[in-house]
């Protein structure tokens, strides 16, 4: 028993894997195209040359020079002028989560005005100077 996947989904538009007619909408037509750059371009500005992509994306689609310009027009992926490289340059919804740091806790580590600043440290901060009141002169 196979379950068929939800409305938003863009696998939907698969068979078996493969893409083989784009949809008719647009915002369907945007789904897939980012589902797939994801599938075939997992990594970021990674340069791909073209017959490799192509390759890629025609073990997807059935029109693989189709799907390719489509990413390239939805500026998902971006090529070299003369289009021997390509390489995805947006992180989809489709995408799996990737690390992010801890914010707060690398925050705590910055040393604050007028707090003396660690040892190993002292030579990359700046002197802090308190602002100088109305008629004041150092």
């Amino acid at each position: 028993m196979t379950t068929e996947p939800a409305a938003g989904d863009p696998r939907r538009f698969l068979r078996s894997g493969r893409l083989e007619a784009m949809p008719r909408r647009w915002r369907d037509k945007i789904a897939v195209t980012r589902y797939l750059a994801a599938q075939v371009l997992p990594d970021l500005l990674e340069p791909v040359a073209e017959r490799e992509l192509t390759a890629r994306l025609a073990q997807v689609a059935q029109d693989p020079v189709g799907l390719r310009r489509a990413m390239v027009d939805q500026g998902i992926v971006q090529r070299t002028r003369d289009g021997a490289e390509y390489w995805r340059t947006e992180r989809t919804e489709y995408d799996p989560d990737v690390f992010v740091p801890d914010v707060g806790r690398i925050a705590g580590d910055v040393v604050r005005l007028g707090e003396p600043a660690p040892e190993d440290d002292a030579m990359n901060v700046r002197e802090h100077r308190e602002p100088r009141s109305k008629g004041e002169t150092r």
